[in-house]
């Protein structure tokens, strides 16, 4: 249980990593029908302009991230009405000592991994508050999106009848450039997120129609061998959105490369979130066994965060 202002005048969300990936998520599902402002933030400290009747929320899987740890006790001096979460550590413990509120959420193997768990804490809130108009029964509808979506990725689902499976042998040789509509920018972030940490592999991200004003210059038949290039796009995007994706598709032919289509899908915008993310967190397990690799440890993480720890 925890409580809230009655009327905040803005929310923010600080996270680092996967647990900044919920809040990007989270954010995203809330801002088309908000009537306040929504930030994510990924950095030490906070804004000055937060205070008295903003909402700021920190996350931290571990409860120990340093640059979140900040954010929690920039947060309790702002006046802001403050929620931690984690799974413990010292956000557990300063919570505790300071009267701060405080949502403990599970943890699993991996942290990336513990993402859904995040999410819905965090989605717990977001739903109580009345300025963001989020609806509680698109949280039912993403958990049966995503088992959907297990049935038809998981491991016991041959080559054939897998997209995940396919898609991570089309792309496992190469850097993937991820190209994504506004709407799904979290999900590409994550995808490029878990590339990195699970197959240990570089991995772009560009979002239309930005990418239309920079990136569509870099395309030459010189450089496409090297890539492979996902579009990730809803159902029903923007006719102009469309446009751009139709002469993506051109240009990358015409230069000598492949594409590969990823179509978001779900009931909500909620579930298409969190679906496609399922979809695409498959793909980057399979493809870290394709590239012979263990996807569980993070070492080059784990020794900067050694080293953090010992000099803060």
């Amino acid at each position: 249980d925890f409580s809230l202002p009655s009327k905040p005048v803005g929310v923010i969300c600080a996270g680092m990593g996967g647990s900044g990936s919920s809040c990007d998520l989270v954010v995203n599902w809330a801002t088309p029908n908000s009537k306040i402002p929504l930030i994510v933030w990924k950095d030490h400290d906070l804004p000055s302009f937060v205070g008295k009747d903003w909402v700021a929320i920190a996350v931290s899987l571990s409860g120990n991230t340093n640059e979140t740890f900040s954010s929690l006790k920039a947060a309790s001096k702002s006046g802001a009405h403050t929620i931690g979460i984690s799974s413990g550590g010292m956000f557990e413990d300063f919570c505790g000592d300071n009267g701060i509120e405080y949502l403990k959420t599970p943890i699993l193997k991996t942290p990336r991994s513990s993402l859904p768990y995040l999410a819905a804490t965090l989605s717990k809130i977001f739903t109580n508050i009345e300025q963001l108009d989020v609806s509680k029964e698109d949280l039912t509808n993403t958990a049966e999106d995503m088992v959907k979506m297990r049935n038809e990725v998981g491991v016991n689902v041959n080559f054939g009848e897998n997209p995940a499976k396919k898609l991570a042998s089309e792309t496992y040789t190469g850097i993937p450039l991820i190209y994504v509509s506004p709407k799904l920018r979290p999900v590409a972030t994550r995808f490029q997120d878990s590339l990195n940490e699970n197959a240990k592999m570089h991995a772009l991200v560009d979002s239309i129609p930005e990418l239309c004003h920079n990136e569509l210059e870099s395309w030459r038949k010189t450089e496409s061998e090297h890539y492979r290039t996902i579009l990730l796009q809803e159902l029903g995007e923007e006719i102009g959105i469309r446009h751009r994706f139709t002469f993506l598709r051109d240009l990358i032919e015409s230069a000598g490369g492949k594409h590969y289509d990823v179509e978001a899908k779900g009931r909500c915008h909620f579930g298409m979130l969190f679906s496609t993310i399922y979809f695409l967190d498959y793909v980057s397990i399979y493809t870290a066994i394709l590239r012979k690799v263990d996807p569980t440890p993070t070492h080059n993480i784990d020794r900067l965060k050694e080293l953090l720890s010992s000099n803060y």
